[in-house]
């Protein structure tokens, strides 16, 4: 669950209208003197999108100044936030753009530009993930640490991280809203990496419910079996590893490596601080 708050935003560097008169100095700037954010978590931009905004631009002018920092160059400025109306200005051959310049260190203009898009909600499930990753491994933080930055639960951040194990194709139809976060999930819970690109294909081609979905991730987990197996079996594993998952945060994996109901439990981590996190999980919920 998110929390209240979404990170600091910008509203503590952008003033409301009413305070535009106390708030940072608003100038223009020239376009050949800024250069994007290199942290910026997007790695698309829409192209419809940008054409509409581009025509607003063009129409009623630049109503928000874009954030910028003084950049490597000492002439130059990077982005911190705004860089869809960087581009649409570009594209209507203006030569300066409206800006506030912010003194901010690379970890604060990090965070800025992935809360700006979040609140947005521009940014698809891979390119959050993605972003998620650079951050933490930029500036040397834990899950935790990234949660309380953005304002988002442990568990959604670590949910987040996972989909960057599926496969390139699969992450792919994520990405362009092929298949849905809730999808990708139950995606995760197959083994293997064929298993879930087979399934992820099926999923897009035949268009399948999320129900029908389940039925396919069982049969490629665990195979063909009769109703009463699957009704006394499959479907309490599943649930276990479920009811896991959900307490641990990570992937979970449930089999039985013979017929005497003896298995195995398989626990996913992605780094050493997931792994103590992990320990320390179990610990405290006396597993």
């Amino acid at each position: 669950m998110e929390r209240a708050v979404l990170g600091r935003g910008l509203r503590s560097l952008i003033p409301d209208k009413k305070e535009a008169g106390k708030g940072p100095k608003v100038v223009d700037i020239s376009l050949a003197l800024i250069v994007p954010n290199q942290n910026q978590p997007r790695l698309e931009f829409d192209s419809d999108a940008l054409l509409q905004l581009t025509q607003s631009i063009k129409d009623k002018g630049v109503l928000q100044p874009i954030l910028v920092r003084k950049g490597a160059d000492e002439n130059g400025y990077e982005i911190i936030a705004g860089e869809r109306r960087f581009r649409a200005c570009k594209n209507l051959g203006l030569m300066t753009v409206p800006a506030i310049v912010k003194e901010v260190n690379d970890l604060d203009s990090c965070e800025i530009a992935l809360v700006e898009n979040l609140q947005r909600s521009d940014l698809n499930w891979i390119e959050k993930a993605f972003a998620y990753k650079n951050y933490m491994d930029k500036f040397e933080m834990t899950q935790e640490d990234l949660g309380q930055k953005i304002g988002l639960s442990r568990t959604s951040v670590t949910n987040t991280l996972r989909l960057l194990s599926l496969p390139e194709d699969v992450r792919t139809k994520i990405a362009s809203g092929e298949i849905t976060f809730a999808s990708a999930k139950l995606l995760m819970s197959l083994d293997s990496k064929d298993e879930q690109q087979q399934v992820a294909k099926e999923l897009v081609d035949e268009k399948l419910s999320t129900k029908d979905l389940t039925k396919r991730i069982k049969k490629a987990k665990y195979g063909a079996k009769s109703e009463e197996d699957e009704k006394n079996q499959d479907l309490h594993v599943m649930a276990l590893e479920e009811d896991l998952a959900e307490t641990l945060g990570t992937k979970v994996s449930v089999k039985y490596t013979d017929s005497s109901q003896k298995g195995l439990i398989s626990v996913e981590f992605y780094s050493l601080d997931d792994l103590q996190r992990l320990v320390s999980r179990i610990k405290e919920e006396g597993l």
